[in-house]
């Protein structure tokens, strides 16, 4: 993958989904992630999925603090130094919070 599929939807009542997937190996492509995750989830949540350029997501503020917040693993990864030595990683985070 090239990209960090981001998913997030939040409804009255009913509380707070976030779905993250990332993985750095080149037999996963941006597009089959994404077929991927929709084959788990409701037509109507199709249009949230978001994806996120891995090469440029440490200059998107708002993005590097969801991460943070969601998924620290994935967030120290990107803090990695250009250059640094960095692992192969397969993360894929799913939370929920009820807020009722």
């Amino acid at each position: 993958m090239q990209s960090v599929l981001f998913f997030e939807y939040a409804a009255t009542g009913e509380g707070w989904r976030t779905i993250v997937r990332f993985c750095n190996q080149s037999r996963i492509t941006d597009e089959a992630a994404v077929e991927q995750l929709k084959s788990e989830l409701d037509p109507y949540f199709h249009v949230g999925i978001e994806l996120h350029d891995a090469s440029t997501i440490r200059n998107d503020l708002g993005m590097m603090r969801k991460l943070q917040l969601s998924v620290p693993e994935l967030y120290d990864y990107f803090m990695i130094p250009e250059g640094g030595f960095r692992p192969a990683i397969n993360i894929k985070y799913e939370g929920y919070v009820n807020y009722s």
